[in-house]
């Protein structure tokens, strides 16, 4: 007996071209985290280097050959130079995907570290994260 199981991929998207080429045709779902929205801010809080280089073209990649829940985890302080580019992107270059806005941060580990992070979000913060995406037309938001 022969059963489609779909195949679910939960990624960083910070992965090689190679890799990217290698799930072409096996994953039937990205769970693909989009956290930051520039360079600066991956490299200083996760010593990521070429973010976006990385990221940006392994979401169009994906979007080309599967289905994308692109996870988008707000951090406070950052709607302005994270979020907001984010959703910019995504609605002129990956539209029609499922974006979930998460409010699901809690600082923890080293996040004291960084007087941004080293706080819950605000309300305000909250609905104005949404405003943004739904700003720019993202239509399929989970909240």
């Amino acid at each position: 007996m022969s059963v489609n199981t779909p195949v679910v991929w939960n990624s960083n998207m910070y992965h090689s071209k190679e890799i990217a080429e290698i799930l072409e045709g096996v994953v039937d779902v990205y769970l693909g985290d989009f956290k930051y929205g520039n360079d600066k801010c991956a490299l200083e809080y996760s010593q990521v280097k070429n973010y976006m280089e990385v990221v940006q073209p392994n979401f169009e990649f994906a979007y080309k050959t599967a289905e994308i829940l692109l996870l988008h985890l707000v951090l406070p302080g950052h709607l302005d130079c994270c979020t907001r580019p984010i959703t910019e992107w995504v609605a002129g270059n990956i539209p029609q995907i499922r974006f979930n806005l998460m409010f699901q941060y809690r600082p923890c580990y080293r996040a004291m570290e960084y007087p941004d992070l080293g706080r819950q979000l605000t309300l305000e913060e909250e609905t104005d994260a949404i405003d943004i995406v739904r700003g720019v037309g993202i239509e399929d938001l989970l909240i």
